[in-house]
């Protein structure tokens, strides 16, 4: 969740001011500007395919049937600091890595006879636990919406017949736009996003046979700073505030990106959904009623969070963050580990 190398974690999490009573007012002020924005139309154009060329590998037997566990990755970066060449990137930010380390840890997952399934797939699976599924079922998730990444990507995923979903924030597409509805609210913007963070034509065209998308924040999750004794935005407001938040942010990613964006998955924001406590070591207990994690589970049927010991309470669903310092055996180590310990089990 951080920027580039000249783009520091501040552009997107500011700490120690407060939102005044003016700023609420701009929020609810801008955020209603910004639907006539967002309802624009989808290109009609028949768009270029941006992996023609690239030669799939052979399709592995797929196997199928009813599944016990899907193991869930995300990624961040790439290429932050780090030649593309490296075989591990080791640079300042933990959350890159390279194209060389990720196509590594891509092909190994093919050679090991894994399948990338669609985010569909695992929201039908969680529905139905006796759907079929190819044999070793992966998902794939990349969030932040970062240009490099998603772009990098794509000829590797493709290549080994894998899929993946992004997690759009909104506010970081509308900023790499060139779309700010508040500068005060959205501190950063556009500077911070112009380079990094794709635009929305960009996403647009990233190729339908890899990508699908779905929600991580809106037009402000990422840019707004907390309140005194809360450190993340969506547990730190008011219901309203923050259930207007997530309806604006589904309304315009769907006006934007059609029906490869689905609405019934919600990465949260640094995993954080307002627990009184948690296991992992970078979860900060918010002194507050969670009356987010309630929320959460009526309203999406998975909440990606990042806290094993949360897996399968409510609708929260585990991911392995992937470390760019992770050499490919230890990238192993850890994944068959949670494995092994059932963190992934539905």
């Amino acid at each position: 969740m951080r920027g580039n190398a000249g783009i520091t974690a501040g552009r997107r999490r500011v700490t120690g001011a407060l939102l005044s009573a003016f700023a609420l007012g701009v929020l609810a002020l801008a955020g209603a500007a910004a639907m006539g924005a967002a309802e624009q139309q989808l290109p009609s154009v028949a768009l270029p395919n941006p992996v023609a060329g690239i030669r799939q590998l052979p399709l592995l037997d797929p196997g199928g049937g009813p599944a016990t566990a899907v193991p869930i990755l995300v990624y961040h970066e790439m290429n932050n600091g780090c030649d593309p060449t490296a075989p591990v990137c080791s640079g300042k930010d933990p959350e890159t890595v390279s194209t060389r380390q990720f196509a590594a840890e891509i092909s190994w997952l093919y050679r090991s006879g894994h399948h990338a399934i669609t985010l569909t797939q695992y929201l039908t699976w969680l529905r139905h636990p006796t759907a079929a599924l190819p044999a070793r079922p992966i998902l794939i998730t990349f969030d932040n919406g970062i240009e490099n990444l998603l772009r990098g990507a794509q000829p590797i995923l493709y290549r080994y017949r894998f899929t993946a979903t992004a997690m759009i924030v909104t506010g970081f597409a509308d900023g790499a736009s060139h779309h700010c509805l508040s500068r005060q609210l959205q501190p950063g913007c556009y500077t911070g996003n112009r380079g990094w963070d794709a635009t929305w034509p960009q996403l647009y065209r990233l190729s339908p046979r890899v990508y699908s998308f779905a929600l991580e924040a809106g037009q402000y999750g990422h840019f707004v700073p907390p309140r005194r004794g809360c450190t993340a935005f969506y547990p730190c407001h008011s219901p309203a505030m923050v259930q207007t938040e997530i309806v604006r942010g589904i309304r315009e990613a769907r006006s934007h990106l059609g029906r490869r964006f689905s609405a019934a998955a919600w990465t949260v924001p640094y995993s954080d959904l307002g627990y009184h406590r948690c296991a992992q070591s970078d979860c900060t207990p918010q002194n507050r009623n969670p009356w987010l994690v309630h929320y959460a589970a009526r309203r999406f049927r998975a909440v990606f969070v990042e806290d094993a010991s949360r897996n399968g309470i409510r609708h929260e669903r585990f991911r392995m963050d992937i470390n760019g310092r992770y050499t490919l055996s230890r990238f192993v180590t850890i994944l068959n580990g949670f494995i092994s310990q059932g963190v992934f089990n539905r």
